[in-house]
């Protein structure tokens, strides 16, 4: 399902669980019809999207600062994505962002814990803000649910709005909208999330939920959301919202490999071979000189052991 996800070797999640009771607040146990389940979680990691620069160029990685005077840095080639110049990956403040590859590992992570809880085929709308790394996080989602993604804005696109602020008032009306009894997740970002599930932005309110306990809303210094891995269950009645808990999943083991290494192929039986990227040596293979056999003409070839010179009777 995701094309840049080289290998997860365990898709399982150790969970801390902070919970908060309110009185008068319905339980999680004795929801009614009228309720609205809302899911909260901030995109996975990200990396700037990257472009090639010059046709004599390596691949390069746009890096953040003055836009001005931008810096770049020299990257994989595998790190390579949309856009052939600043201009196709770059609006005036903001550069395209999408999910790393760890990234999109926490996000398949995610997908098969909504699984493990028997929460997917309850859902019935997916959320996302208008940029690409929050519809990549809760896609996989999505797809297991049988539905698509919706990015808010609706006209929104990766850099129109360049900023995020513009996705929040659309989300905290779609969740207000939706009919009772239902289940959404939502995608939202570090700036975001505590705004819809809070007190809004100057131009819309937000859900009206306490956001002040660093416990069960982790800040950085900006009062953003400070971690990647949370998820929060809040509960909307009759457009009065209660939260539930907040859980942050971190994988038990996670693993990028980066490298597309394949058996070790021996063809011509010397002990030495081929793995798709490396020589590689065959366990156990004795290499025997024999022949010298020259490929390409050049007077030199190989013996199964080392280089050969090839001699002709004339040279003797």
């Amino acid at each position: 399902m995701f094309p840049y996800v080289k290998s997860l070797a365990v898709a399982s999640a150790a969970a801390s669980v902070f919970t908060l009771s309110f009185s008068g607040v319905v339980s999680a146990e004795g929801l009614t019809t009228t309720a609205v389940t809302v899911y909260f979680t901030r995109h996975a990691e990200k990396k700037t999207t990257t472009s090639v620069v010059g046709p004599a160029s390596d691949t390069y990685e746009l890096s953040y600062g003055d836009l001005d005077s931008f810096e770049l840095t020299a990257k994989m080639a595998e790190e390579v994505s949309k856009g052939s110049n600043r201009d196709d990956v770059c609006g005036t403040s903001k550069c395209a962002e999408e999910l790393s590859d760890l990234g999109l590992l926490r996000a398949q992570l995610l997908a098969d814990w909504f699984d493990g809880q028997q929460i997917t085929a309850t859902i019935n709308a997916v959320y996302s803000s208008h940029k690409v790394r929050t519809y990549q996080t809760v896609q996989e989602i999505a797809i297991r649910s049988g539905l698509t993604v919706v990015q808010l804005p609706l006209d929104g696109e990766e850099l129109e709005p360049e900023g995020t602020t513009d996705s929040e008032c659309p989300t905290v009306d779609a969740i207000l909208a939706t009919a009772a009894g239902d289940t959404i997740v939502v995608a939202g970002h570090s700036g975001t999330l505590y705004d819809i599930m809070g007190d809004g932005n100057d131009d819309c309110s937000g859900l009206g939920l306490d956001t002040s306990d660093n416990m069960l809303f982790p800040k950085d210094e900006d009062g953003k959301v400070r971690d990647f891995g949370d998820v929060w269950k809040v509960v909307v009645e009759n457009g009065q919202a209660s939260f539930e808990w907040r859980k942050n999943l971190q994988p038990t083991e996670l693993v990028v490999d980066n490298a597309a290494h394949g058996p070790c192929v021996d063809l011509d039986g010397d002990g030495w071979g081929w793995d798709g990227q490396n020589s590689c040596r065959i366990e156990g293979v004795v290499a025997v000189a024999g022949e010298c056999v020259d490929y390409d003409g050049d007077g030199w070839g190989w013996d199964g052991v080392q280089s050969c010179l090839i001699t002709t009777g004339a040279d003797e």
